[in-house]
């Protein structure tokens, strides 16, 4: 779930949650080959796959470009 606040939340189904993924600068989104994306974060990564075929380029667009407006540096 891509929310209004520049973090990513993270279900394994309707009601359970499992966390979230702060957008910063440092989090890339990238399209893989057999209907994943990945999700780099500085602390780990997460392979990801689409429930409907074209979904994952679709995150990945949304969430790369969430990045990169309203992604911070936290290290700066």
């Amino acid at each position: 779930m891509l929310t209004s606040e520049p973090r990513l939340k993270y279900y394994k189904n309707d009601e359970d949650f499992r966390g979230e993924i702060p957008l910063t600068r440092d989090v890339e989104a990238h399209l893989g080959t057999d209907g994943t994306f990945k999700l780099i974060t500085p602390r780990k990564s997460y392979v990801i796959r689409e429930m409907t075929q074209g979904e994952a380029e679709e995150w990945v667009a949304a969430i790369n470009e969430a990045v990169r407006k309203f992604g911070k540096n936290l290290n700066a």
